[in-house]
């Protein structure tokens, strides 16, 4: 009777979707290879700041480079493939078009408008991982980053761009271990 109650729990579906005992493993991370040169591959990402934010940084696009690990970041009211378009443009403007560039799979950098840019460019586009944020790590580790300042920014009542101008300077200006 046990082994019949037993397969029977097996093949219900409803059972296994409830089953707790599970045990999930995550494969080890691979380490991100660094890039050759400068410029050659970049991250982006949109952060959401503050529901206590001024009105004009709702949220951040930042970039950083893999290999020189310069960051770049803007403010905006709200958030579209478009604005992400005029950030990287400006981004490229001044640095050169990367021949790679990661993202997320934000609607943002999952739509027609955001590939046709990237294709015009010859850009590679690389999505990380569903629901998995750990996949663009040094990215998320910097979003963390400018999230900690601008809550200092709040606590001293300072503005929000003015201060993120000083934290990007003493920032890029800090010895990166790895370059």
């Amino acid at each position: 009777m046990d082994s019949q109650a037993e397969a029977l729990i097996k093949s219900c579906v409803t059972c296994q979707m409830h089953d707790k005992t599970a045990v999930t493993c995550t494969p080890p991370l691979q380490p991100v290879p660094l890039p050759v040169s400068a410029w050659e591959k970049l991250a982006t990402d949109i952060v959401e700041l503050f529901d206590t934010a001024p009105s004009d940084c709702r949220y951040a696009i930042t970039s950083i480079d893999y290999f020189s690990k310069w960051h770049e970041v803007v403010f905006t009211l709200q958030i579209s493939s478009a604005k992400v378009i005029k950030f990287l443009s400006s981004v490229f403007s001044r640095e050169g078009n990367p021949k790679e560039l990661v993202s997320d799979n934000g609607s943002q950098f999952t739509s027609l408008e955001f590939e046709t840019f990237l294709a015009e460019r010859n850009i590679l586009h690389r999505r990380s991982s569903l629901y998995y944020p750990q996949a663009n790590g040094e990215m998320e580790r910097f979003n963390r980053s400018l999230k900690e300042s601008l809550q200092t920014a709040k606590l001293e009542e300072r503005l929000w761009i003015t201060f993120t101008t000083d934290f990007l300077q003493a920032y890029r200006a800090t010895r990166q271990a790895t370059t």
